[in-house]
């Protein structure tokens, strides 16, 4: 070997202030290289992608059910959110609209609500079920390709989304994969 060409580990290592900022860069590098594919905690669900709903949007919405005449659970506002979100990207590729005949029709069937939050959630499911009607009409199946052929992520403190094999999307809450605890008096 050549005297020159330094042979120990310890030879290599950049030394001194240099040495530090150059492993500090690398680890911050690595850090945002990983943070970048993961998602946001602020989000409480990306479709393709593309997010949906924050938390904050959500705990919003849920806070306005609160002493309304209907119930409706974060998971449950996140599934109307998720399939009108689905079926309004699906609708646009195909160049699918509802008539203002069935709007009119969709606003009838949810009437005034004194909830503007209740409402818009309301009018929303009709809507997501009303464009995956008009699919549906076009080519059987239609609905559930599309729904099986959706990227949705859910912050994982609101569950986790699964095609079914029906293609149907399920949001099942954070906890109910575990047995639930039984408490014993004794």
């Amino acid at each position: 070997m050549n005297a020159e060409t330094p042979t120990t580990a310890a030879a290599r290592r950049p030394s001194g202030r240099r040495g530090r900022v150059a492993v500090l860069v690398a680890l911050l590098i690595g850090a945002l290289t990983m943070l970048g594919a993961c998602t946001s905690n602020s989000v409480a669900v990306y479709v393709d992608g593309r997010p949906v709903l924050t938390t904050t949007e959500l705990d919003q919405m849920a806070a306005a059910f609160e002493g309304s005449e209907i119930e409706a659970t974060r998971e449950g506002i996140l599934t109307v959110l998720i399939y009108k979100e689905i079926a309004e990207q699906a609708a646009a590729e195909r160049g699918v609209e509802l008539t203002d005949e069935v709007r009119a029709q969709i606003q009838q069937t949810v009437g005034e609500q004194s909830n503007p939050t209740v409402e818009d959630l309301l009018i929303a499911q009709e809507e997501a079920g009303a464009l995956f009607g008009v699919m549906e009409e076009q080519q059987a199946g239609l609905a559930e390709q599309v729904l099986a052929g959706a990227d949705v992520s859910v912050n994982p403190r609101y569950g986790t989304w699964a095609s079914t094999a029906q293609g149907y999307g399920v949001l099942t809450p954070q906890g109910l994969a575990e047995p639930a605890a039984v408490e014993e008096n004794g």
